[in-house]
């Protein structure tokens, strides 16, 4: 899992009780398909959480994870 310090992506000024939850899965087993991967994610989102998919050739691509944190 991991969690972005970007002040564009995830500013902590505005964090609180109703913010979303960014959760990223790398997986090779997701399908190359980017929305068949958000169908498949976002059928198991109970609350506030925002997931995102993504391949292990992909995760060099992703470039708004450069200040992640993982967790």
């Amino acid at each position: 899992m991991l969690r972005s310090t970007s002040t564009a992506w995830w500013p902590e000024e505005t964090f609180h009780d109703e913010s979303y939850i960014d959760l990223v899965l790398v997986s090779k087993a997701l399908p190359e398909n980017p929305l068949e991967r958000l169908e498949l994610l976002y059928r198991f989102v109970e609350g506030r959480e925002e997931p995102k998919g993504l391949r292990p050739e992909e995760l060099g691509k992703a470039w708004w994870l450069e200040d992640a944190i993982p967790l």
